[in-house]
């Protein structure tokens, strides 16, 4: 089939000269300029919605697409990498409690955020012990650096205590044992001194990382990357009706 620009062209040419033209799927013949140029219009709009035809089956293809994505995306699990909320040294006091979400030391009985208690039974008796709804587990003489969040996560807790005591002293220079704060995080803790602190009543003394899940863009972004794809396609598809 000849282009309709062609066609327009050549239709003009033969009204000029008193031909007849004959345009196949436009009607009946015409004669003289004008019936030509109109002749040659309706065969350029007939034209027309095959164009259009294209087009939103390009748009519908486009749409199919975006939305596949956004179904994948859907489908796979939101990764997740840590943070640090907190780190640092700690000499926590003998009978006094730490919060590891904070960093700060103080009274489990009073603020609701302290996690562990350093407790002082006897003058040769003491234990850490969970306090408001946090858990711990001692790990013992590990690899504190390679401790990932993920690592953290998967390790069983409890409210069992971690002695402390003269005898029986799990709590030796680097001992490592992790905490699940009352807050949902996750800290490693190793013992930083082959002593407690008998200055700070049987100080315990520490370092400390307590690390919290951030989600990553994932489904979210992807998603609302989708939805503006979408809306691109419409208002191209609304500026070209």
């Amino acid at each position: 089939m000849r282009k309709p620009g062609w066609l327009h062209l050549h239709t003009i040419s033969m009204g000029l000269m008193g031909v007849d033209p004959l345009f196949e799927g436009c009607g009946a013949p015409s004669s003289g300029l004008v019936s030509a140029w109109s002749a040659c219009t309706v065969f350029t709009r007939a034209s027309a919605p095959t164009n259009q035809s294209k087009r939103d089956e390009h748009m519908n293809k486009t749409l199919t697409k975006v939305l596949g994505a956004v179904v994948v995306a859907a489908a796979m699990p939101v990764a997740a990498s840590a943070a640090i909320v907190s780190s640092g040294v700690a000499d926590v006091t003998g009978t006094w409690s730490f919060d590891f979400d904070t960093g700060t030391q103080g009274n489990f009985i009073t603020d609701p955020g302290m996690d562990i208690f350093w407790e002082q039974f006897t003058a040769t008796t003491r234990a850490v012990v969970p306090e408001n709804g946090a858990q711990i587990v001692n790990l013992g003489a590990v690899n504190f650096a390679s401790l990932s969040l993920a690592n953290l996560q998967s390790l069983s807790y409890g409210l069992g205590q971690i002695n402390g005591s003269n005898v029986g002293n799990q709590l030796t220079f680097g001992d490592v044992f992790a905490v699940k704060t009352n807050a949902g995080n996750f800290a490693k803790v190793m013992v930083s001194a082959p002593f407690f602190d008998t200055n700070n009543n049987n100080g315990l003394i520490f370092y400390y990382e307590t690390m919290g899940a951030v989600p990553e863009p994932g489904v979210g972004v992807l998603a609302l990357a989708g939805l503006g794809a979408l809306g691109f396609v419409a208002r191209k598809r609304r500026a070209q009706a």
